[in-house]
């Protein structure tokens, strides 16, 4: 260990030489193959000390190793939650995670009276994005959109990526009309400008259906079935822009 670098093992070594050493003289003066002086008297006195040492530092030394060892594993642990429930492309939460979360966030709402809102959005023509400029400029509009979304949300709200250019929105403690308020604020943020790929100026349009109340005794299917309702009827009226579920 001391050849790899360790400190602390060059002390140990040092430590437990001298342990030995004393250990060594005491057996001497057992058997009288040396006589019993200050000397003598002082190395045993020294190597008991040492031993002590060694015993304090060695328990030291052991704890710091699995503080390391779980600092590790709860780093190694976080990373894979954070890969297993993060979209690799946008950085944004992925379907496994919404349907877990939207669904306790339900549960929690039928025990307490607790608001929320989920807003489904969808880029306009991005198909057509893809075919004409590339599928990596597809994949910059993905990510322009996450990060306009995020500048929006706050601590509590939750973005998912649900696959292809659709998207899922989580709003905690937030319902009616400041529902639908953050959802044209967010639909502002994402269209205010176009996304830029290899000097070209691409139009970045997007439909967000809302349901502004997740209503007690209301299931996450229900829940996504007249979200994803706004969204078609976003759609037919002509697509960038938000509708609300009972407002079609």
């Amino acid at each position: 260990a001391g050849r790899r670098g360790s400190s602390a093992a060059w002390v140990f070594l040092t430590a437990w030489g001298a342990v030995l050493g004393g250990g060594f003289i005491r057996s001497l003066i057992g058997v009288e193959a040396i006589p019993r002086t200050p000397v003598a008297e002082y190395a045993l006195y020294v190597g008991s000390v040492l031993e002590a040492m060694i015993l304090a530092l060695g328990l030291s030394y052991r704890v710091g190793q699995l503080r390391e060892q779980r600092i590790r594993a709860e780093h190694e642990q976080h990373r894979a939650m954070t890969l297993a429930n993060q979209d690799a492309l946008t950085g944004a939460y992925n379907r496994r995670f919404f349907e877990s979360y939207l669904t306790a966030m339900m549960d929690d709402a039928r025990r307490a009276d607790i608001e929320g809102a989920l807003l489904l959005m969808d880029i306009d023509h991005f198909k057509q994005v893809n075919d004409t400029h590339g599928h990596e400029a597809g994949d910059m509009m993905l990510r322009s959109l996450t990060r306009r979304c995020l500048r929006e949300l706050r601590d509590g709200d939750v973005l998912c990526r649900l696959g292809g250019d659709e998207f899922a929105i989580v709003l905690r403690s937030l319902s009616g009309s400041a529902a639908v308020e953050v959802a044209r604020r967010i639909h502002r943020a994402a269209t205010e400008r176009p996304v830029v790929y290899d000097g070209a100026r691409v139009e970045l349009a997007v439909s967000i259906g809302v349901l502004a109340e997740l209503e007690q005794g209301l299931d996450r299917s229900e829940a996504l079935r007249r979200a994803d309702r706004a969204l078609y009827r976003a759609k037919e009226r002509g697509r960038n822009r938000v509708v609300r579920h009972g407002d079609e």
